[in-house]
């Protein structure tokens, strides 16, 4: 049976991930425990890795003591960074984290598992999430996952995006490798470091930077810190719409004379590409 939910969570709270894994295994989306589901001899780091590749969702069993456990920010940091959906269920009422779990879950949705409101939230957004996977992939194979970031002193695209947007980005990401660019975007942070000083060091050696801007971008303060801060640095800079997005005032004027291209407006794919591709500036990244 393949899981559609990875649950991370504490050994502490393995009664509240059973019970978690009850509900939505009554529903029908299996779901895998790593205390429960681990087969005897297994290689820990492979099989964590496999499971959370072959899920949909990565749900994060939240309780007192959950985000001071490194083993569960390296299963939310590889859940996001191969554009799994991340939901947070609470066993103790509202969660608060700092850090990089802030980072990864500041927009996930939380539900309230001491509720019925709560438990009823869930179940129903996953619903939608599987109902929304099986049209993506029904009829067509994956694009695939971007190759690994650039780490080199060449000139490079830094990919400024919000983790929502994950699978329309990666796509994209992945055709300009293909086409030969050198291209950074976050998946290369190590769980253990510092966001913000990765990421400012990243956009300080970048030739370039790609904001893929979307109503999740807008929402996001991180988004809009990398974004200025390249500004700040005079960085060349274009923005790819990736849906129709209205921007705030300040936003708006910070961003007005930059390249624009509106990616949701192209029906036809490689006219969307030769526009990106033919960037000014972009060519001393490739």
């Amino acid at each position: 049976m393949k899981h559609k939910i990875f649950l991370s969570y504490s050994n502490k709270d393995v009664k509240g991930a059973e019970y978690v894994a009850g509900i939505l295994e009554e529903h029908g989306f299996p779901c895998f425990m790593a205390s429960r589901d681990m087969e005897h001899g297994a290689n820990w780091g492979d099989t964590i890795q496999k499971a959370i590749q072959d899920a949909q969702i990565l749900i994060v069993v939240a309780g007192e003591h959950t985000f001071d456990s490194h083993q569960i920010i390296r299963e939310i940091a590889t859940a996001s960074q191969d554009g799994k959906s991340l939901l947070i269920a609470s066993l103790a009422g509202p969660v608060s984290m700092g850090g990089n779990a802030r980072y990864y879950l500041a927009y996930s949705p939380q539900y309230d598992m001491t509720s019925e409101e709560g438990v009823r939230d869930m179940l129903a957004k996953v619903a939608e999430i599987d109902q929304e996977f099986s049209a993506q992939n029904k009829g067509s194979a994956s694009a695939g996952k971007p190759d690994k970031p650039y780490e080199g002193k060449e000139p490079y695209i830094f990919i400024s995006y919000s983790h929502k947007d994950m699978s329309k980005v990666f796509r994209i990401i992945r055709r300009l490798q293909d086409e030969g660019y050198r291209v950074w975007y976050d998946e290369g942070i190590d769980p253990a470091t510092e966001w913000d000083e990765n990421i400012a060091q990243h956009i300080a050696g970048c030739g370039y930077l790609i904001a893929f801007i979307s109503n999740n971008y807008v929402a996001s303060n991180n988004c809009k810190d990398e974004v200025n801060f390249a500004r700040d640095l005079d960085k060349d800079r274009l923005l790819v719409y990736i849906e129709a997005t209205s921007l705030p005032l300040g936003m708006s004027m910070r961003l007005r004379r930059l390249q624009a291209i509106h990616e949701y407006k192209y029906e036809d794919r490689e006219d969307f590409y030769s526009k990106l591709l033919s960037a000014s500036g972009i060519d001393k990244c490739k």
